[in-house]
């Protein structure tokens, strides 16, 4: 009878790479405080960086968070004077989210810091090579999410837009030059 050797978190590919995202945001993180950001806030400005506008239930599925996460999310995000509410045209009972001036003239900065630590943490690494972590990377994500991927879109009101024109099956795929956004 073979013995199996014993588990080890330090050589567990997911594990490890759950420490380096962290260890990229951690990184990040600091940079973005200096912005009045914090990590947390980097899906809602990403969704709504167009200018457009979009409820709490769109957010937080752009987001794959839970509504009550969202909800203090963005009463944070409001109380820093990055996101103001408004009412939905389209649905008396829903209000939209949208970035405030400040807010989308961080936007920018944001997204440097975020791409700067983003290829800090794939230097040395060819562009095959991001390539074939990227697919890898769409495929655990598939496996472990596949109901979202597989959700339709939140739908568009008159003044947001969808982000797809139609339900995903799969994730998207990044070109091999592309650096993720996270």
């Amino acid at each position: 009878m073979q013995q199996q050797s014993p588990w080890d978190p330090g050589r567990d590919a997911i594990f490890l790479l759950h420490f380096a995202a962290r260890l990229v945001m951690r990184r990040a993180d600091g940079e973005l405080r200096g912005l009045g950001l914090g990590s947390g806030y980097v899906p809602v400005l990403r969704a709504l960086a167009d200018g457009s506008a979009q409820t709490q239930t769109g957010l937080a599925a752009h987001a794959r968070i839970e509504q009550p996460t969202m909800a203090q999310l963005l009463n944070r995000m409001e109380r820093d004077g990055l996101v103001r509410r408004t009412p939905n045209p389209d649905d008396a009972r829903s209000i939209l989210y949208s970035l405030t001036p400040r807010a989308l003239a961080k936007a920018p900065a944001a997204r440097a810091v975020l791409i700067e630590h983003s290829r800090a943490a794939v230097a040395g690494l060819t562009s095959t090579d991001i390539a074939q972590l990227t697919r890898i990377l769409e495929h655990i994500i598939a496996n472990l999410e596949p109901e979202i991927d597989r959700a339709p879109d939140p739908p568009a009101t008159s003044v947001g837009r969808s982000r797809r024109t139609a339900p995903r099956t799969a994730p998207r795929r990044r070109s091999a030059k592309a650096t993720p956004e996270r």
